[in-house]
C-alpha cells in the first residue's frame, strides 16, 4: 500500500435505493475517522412522519470528511398532518308551549306557541401542517441532483365544524269546550269549563296530556301538548245533549292547538386552509448544489 493511499481518507459507498428516513452516517456505520462518503440514491427515499426528512447527513462526522449525495431518484419529504376539525354544538331547545286554559261554558282558549329553538355554533377547521423537509444537511455536502428532491406536501385542512339549531318548543294543547245550561224559566245561567290543554314539550320538560272534562255534564277535554317541532293538539268539542229539567244546553269547539316553535339556526363554519409545502432542503448553507436537476419547494 502507497503511503498516499495511507494518509487519503477512506471511501465509503451507500446506496438507499427505496428507503425511508435514511440516515448517511448510521448507514455508513458511524467511522470514526475522516471519510469520503458518496451516497447513489436511485430510488424514492421518502419519510415516514413530517417532523423527519426523508435523507439527512447525520450527526457526528469527524473534521475532513467529505461527503457527497448523487441523487438520480426521487427524494420527498412526509405530508404534513391535517389540521384539526372544527367542533359544532347544539343551541338550546325552544321553551315549552303553555297549555290552553279553559273558560267556563264557552269555546277553549288556544295553545301556546313553542318558543324558539336556540341557534347552533360551530368552529372552524384548523390550517394543515407543514409537510416535512426532502433533503437535511446538519454539514457540508455537495449535492448533485439528476433527480427530484422535493419537500412534503402541506396537510389538508381540518374540516368545519357544524351546530346544529335547537328544536323549537312544542305546541301547547287547546283547552276543551265548555258547556253552557240556561233556564228556561229565569235568567239562571250554569257554566262547565272543559280541560286544560296539556303543556309542549320543551326546554321545561316533556310534553303532557290534557286533562278531562269536568263531571258528567260532558265538557271537552284538553288536547295534548305536542312533542318538541310539533304543534300541540285541538281541544275536544263538549258532547252530550241531556241537561237538567228546566234547562237548555249549549256545547263549546275547544280551543287550537298551539303551533310549534322554529328551529334555531343552524351554523356550519369554515373548512381550514391547507398546510404550505415542506422545504426541499434544510440547511441549505451546508450544501452545495453541483447540479440543479429538480428541487421542489424552499431551501432553508
Amino acid at each position: 500500500m502507497s503511503l498516499l493511499a495511507l494518509l487519503l481518507p477512506r471511501t465509503v459507498v451507500l446506496k438507499p435505493g427505496n428507503a425511508v428516513n435514511y440516515n448517511m452516517r448510521t448507514a455508513a456505520g458511524n467511522p470514526v475517522g475522516p471519510v469520503v462518503a458518496i451516497c447513489l440514491a436511485e430510488g424514492a427515499v421518502t419519510s415516514a412522519n413530517s417532523t423527519l426528512p426523508a435523507l439527512t447527513t447525520g450527526d457526528g462526522w469527524s473534521p475532513g470528511s467529505v461527503l457527497l449525495l448523487i441523487n438520480k431518484g426521487t427524494i420527498t419529504g412526509a405530508q404534513g398532518a391535517q389540521g384539526t376539525n372544527g367542533g359544532g354544538d347544539r343551541g338550546s331547545v325552544g321553551a315549552s308551549g303553555s297549555g290552553g286554559v279553559p273558560n267556563g261554558g264557552s269555546a277553549g282558549n288556544s295553545g301556546g306557541t313553542g318558543g324558539r329553538g336556540g341557534n347552533g355554533f360551530a368552529s372552524n377547521g384548523g390550517t394543515g401542517k407543514a409537510g416535512g423537509a426532502g433533503l437535511k444537511a446538519t454539514r457540508s455536502i455537495i449535492v448533485r441532483n439528476l433527480g427530484t428532491i422535493a419537500g412534503g406536501a402541506g396537510g389538508a385542512g381540518g374540516v368545519a365544524g357544524v351546530g346544529t339549531g335547537g328544536a323549537g318548543g312544542g305546541g301547547g294543547g287547546g283547552a276543551g269546550g265548555g258547556v253552557r245550561l240556561t233556564s228556561t224559566t229565569n235568567s239562571d245561567v250554569v257554566r262547565y269549563a272543559g280541560g286544560t290543554g296539556g303543556r309542549g314539550e320543551g326546554a321545561s320538560g316533556v310534553a303532557g296530556s290534557g286533562s278531562g272534562g269536568e263531571g258528567s255534564i260532558g265538557a271537552g277535554r284538553g288536547g295534548a301538548g305536542g312533542a318538541t317541532q310539533t304543534s300541540g293538539s285541538a281541544g275536544s268539542t263538549s258532547t252530550g245533549s241531556t241537561s237538567p229539567t228546566g234547562y237548555t244546553r249549549s256545547n263549546y269547539s275547544g280551543g287550537a292547538g298551539g303551533a310549534a316553535g322554529s328551529r334555531g339556526t343552524t351554523d356550519r363554519g369554515t373548512d381550514g386552509a391547507p398546510g404550505v409545502q415542506g422545504v426541499a432542503i434544510e440547511g441549505a448553507t451546508s450544501v452545495t448544489v453541483a447540479e440543479q436537476g429538480i428541487i421542489s419547494g424552499n431551501m432553508s
